[in-house]
């Protein structure tokens, strides 16, 4: 079939026949023949029209000068004016600026290339589609053509469709749900933000890997991918939309995790992918297995209470009877009255709690039961049921033999209150300590100040060399209140018992009434022990003390012997059991009212005592027993009414190397370093700063630490070393220490303290300081002690 001429054919044909018509006009014969093309020119031209006016397209036809030639009639409706005014404008006259503008360089190219070009331009807030083409005559583009579609729908909708998936990709991704996405190959192509952070993995490093390969148990792995590969070749997850299994996370962890699948098809219904959404049911498995362990657990409990105990229904029906119970009454009365099972009564029990446990409230009663006379504590609580409906649940405490101990205990409490007496008074005595310490650090300081301002021969460098030894003994004296204090005082060192003894009786005596005499008899041979001071303290404290006690109304002696003794192997020594060699034997006696033998065999028994309440705590003696102990001796007793008591102690000897206390030197160590020393008594910090500048020192002074930490900060490596006291106001000497240590890690430091309950030598090391030193400090331990630290840093 020949193909219909286009419309440039045909207008070239008009014009050849009108050119023929009028060439021939006199030709005989042609007349007919015009009239026929006439009559198909105008058949062809209304034809022309007709596509024109009702086409849905818009068309349009341009010449070379980028004018309107012909132009369908909706181009009336696009541009808001008839269709005889728009013929022959050019774009500026129809479309905005930059609109015509981009049309005339589209146009421009297309004569001057002669190719096809397809548009999208946007007028009127409506999207339009162009297909633009060139019409030759004699070879050349001549004319323009096109075809304009209205795509604003189109647009519309693919916009829509774009809001619209990516709303949903939004949601899968920020979903705290899991999110996966599986190609039909099991291949990983989506996985959101919650699913990466549970199982640990980047994206890239699952998107494209095998998902069962990756997330699957081996044990599971076949299965799952079976039930997969189902699912893959049904029409819908009909049977499989909602599935549950396990996942490893990239630790190796296991989750287990609860799927919802849906498939997605394309138009011909292939899948193109499975989206899996998840939920992380670990935790709540986790908790229904602790649940029922919970559940197991208090059953077992129950089960195993040796107090009995039953559950009742509010119509007083028993629920439950657990061993102790069913043993109690002889059998199990499940589903019986409670009160005739229990309690032998035709009527509920007066006693019953039922009214309150109902409204949720627990219930303790003390219960003389009528089946066996005993004393019970009863307990009635609440068991909330799923229906709410409460049951009493009751158990049975036997406090018979708790009730026969309410005296003892009471008698126990009022020890226990004389006690914490005792330790508010060792608190008060380390506060005593702490501020006498600091009085004897003045008294010490500025009379080494004054010696060393007198020449040898004057009289009152003698008398204040006296001062100064009255200040050591009174420093002694301080220790000695610091037994009651000090909560550290377990460290052992080599000592001298005889020293040691005749220090602790100056204490001693002073405390003892006038009517009762003390007699020492204590060898001069050195007793040596490894031994803590403090504790041996301690235990002649007590023991005199309770010897005073003894003959507080009719005065009497105490006797201290020492001496050193060498134990035997013989079964039947009264010292059996302690392994044979040296032993110091310490013996305390005195002349008072002695003890009975019941006495005698409780008298270390923690808060024992024969005196009345408000005398004696009853743990003086105990606690001389577990020192004794520490100490690897042994302690005897032995006493008669009327004849007095004895108490023998004996210590293994020390033989080993034995270091000479050191003397006061005379040429003390001297330097040049830089010192910050703080204190916040001035008395004592510029006594302090007097007596370092002596050996040499540069010292800076402060009595404020917070002033001492400026200081400081200002310049870290302007000081060699810094010397603090503990208790000061606003800071302490262990903060201000660390506040430089933060500035400055290495920083040398010395704490130097009258008395600290919170800071103990060895925390003192922890935190950072060099040394730790006790006031009052004379000024031979000051010099060695600087010193020691210093040269420390040089190596």
């Amino acid at each position: 079939m020949n193909q219909k001429p286009s419309y440039a054919e045909l207008e070239k044909r008009v014009r050849d026949l009108e050119q023929a018509l009028l060439e021939h006009k006199k030709t005989p014969g042609l007349e007919n023949e015009q009239k026929r093309m006439v009559e198909v020119l105008q058949e062809r031209e209304e034809i022309f029209h007709l596509f024109m006016e009702h086409s849905p397209v818009y068309i349009f036809f341009k010449d070379e000068k980028i004018r309107s030639l012909y132009l369908s009639r909706n181009y009336e409706k696009m541009l808001g004016m008839p269709l005889d005014h728009l013929i022959g404008k050019t774009m500026d006259d129809l479309f905005p600026s930059d609109l015509a503008k981009s049309m005339i360089a589209d146009d421009q190219a297309i004569f001057r290339e002669g190719k096809v070009k397809y548009i999208e331009e946007t007028f009127n807030g409506r999207f339009y589609e162009t297909i633009k083409f060139p019409i030759r005559i004699k070879g050349r583009p001549s004319y323009l053509a096109g075809f304009t579609l209205d795509i604003t729908d189109r647009k519309q909708a693919e916009k829509a469709l774009i809001d619209s998936e990516q709303k949903w990709r939004n949601i899968l991704v920020n979903t705290p749900q899991i999110g996966i996405t599986l190609d039909p190959e099991a291949k990983i192509i989506f996985a959101n933000d919650h699913f990466l952070k549970l199982t640990g993995w980047e994206r890239q490093e699952i998107l494209g890997k095998d998902w069962f390969t990756l997330f699957i148990p081996e044990a599971i792995r076949e299965d799952i991918r079976r039930i997969f590969h189902t699912v893959m070749n049904r029409k819908d997850t009909s049977g499989f939309s909602n599935y549950e299994n396990e996942i490893l996370t990239k630790r190796g962890e296991l989750l287990n995790v609860a799927w919802s699948n849906v498939l997605t098809r394309d138009a011909q219904g292939k899948v193109l992918d499975v989206t899996c959404l998840g939920i992380d049911l670990t935790e709540r498995k986790r908790a229904e297995e602790k649940l029922k362990e919970s559940e197991e657990k208090y059953r077992f409990m129950m089960e195993s209470f040796t107090d009995p105990l039953y559950i009742c229904s509010p119509d007083f029906r028993i629920e439950y009877m657990n061993p102790a119970m069913i043993r109690r009454i002889g059998r199990d009365a499940t589903h019986e009255n409670c009160y005739s099972a229990l309690h032998g009564m035709d009527h509920p029990c007066g006693w019953c709690g039922f009214e309150a446990v109902a409204a949720g409230r627990t219930m303790e009663i003390n219960l003389k039961s009528p089946l066996d006379g005993r004393h019970y504590r009863v307990t009635h609580m609440p068991v909330h049921h799923k229906d709410g409906t409460v049951s009493q649940m009751t158990l049975f405490r036997d406090i018979t033999e708790y009730l026969k101990a309410v005296a003892e205990k009471e008698k126990a409490q009022a020890q226990l209150v004389q006690s914490q007496k005792m330790e508010s008074i060792g608190t008060l005595a380390g506060g005593i300590a702490h501020e006498f310490n600091n009085i004897l650090s003045i008294i010490m300081g500025n009379t080494e100040l004054a010696m060393d301002e007198l020449p040898e021969w004057s009289p009152a460098r003698a008398s204040l060399g006296e001062i100064r030894v009255a200040g050591l003994r009174a420093r002694d004296v301080v220790k000695q209140l610091l037994t009651f204090s000090r909560k550290d005082n377990t460290k052992k060192t080599a000592l001298d018992m005889g020293a040691a003894v005749k220090e602790s009786l100056r204490l001693i005596r002073s405390s003892i009434p006038a009517n009762i005499d003390i007699h020492q008899n204590i060898s001069q041979t050195p007793a040596m022990v490894l031994g803590n001071i403090t504790q041996i303290n301690q235990v002649l404290i007590n023991l005199c003390s309770n010897a005073a006690d003894a003959m507080m109304q009719t005065g009497g002696r105490i006797g201290i012997d020492l001496d050193t003794l060498v134990l035997a192997e013989d079964a039947k020594s009264p010292n059996a059991g302690l392994p044979p060699g040296p032993y110091v034997k310490l013996t305390v006696s005195d002349t008072g009212s002695g003890m009975d033998k019941d006495t005698l065999s409780r008298v270390f028994e923690p808060y024992f005592t024969t005196k009345e309440i408000g005398k004696g705590t009853g743990i003086g003696l105990a606690v001389v027993h577990g020192i004794v102990e520490r100490h690897q001796g042994f302690i005897r007793v032995e006493s008669e009414l009327g004849k007095g008591t004895v108490f023998i102690l004996l210590f293994p000897a020390f033989q080993g190397r034995i270091q000479q206390a050191k003397e006061e030197q005379n040429n003390l160590p001297k330097g040049r370093e830089r010192i910050l020393f703080v204190d916040d008594e001035p008395i004592l910090m510029k006594l302090g700063k007097q007596r370092l500048e002596m050996l040499g020192y540069a010292v800076q002074g402060a009595t404020d630490p917070l002033t001492a930490l400026e200081i400081f900060k200002a310049d870290p490596e302007a000081f060699d070393l810094l010397i603090t006291d503990m208790a000061m106001p606003g800071m302490t000497g262990d903060q201000l220490a660390v506040e430089m240590f933060r500035v400055r890690p290495k920083l040398p430091a010395m704490l130097c303290t009258g008395y600290s309950e919170t800071l103990s030598e060895q925390k003192a090391y922890d935190i950072g300081f060099s040394s730790f030193i006790m006031k009052p400090v004379d000024r031979t331990e000051l010099a060695l002690a600087v010193r020691k630290i210093l040269d420390g840093v040089k190596k």
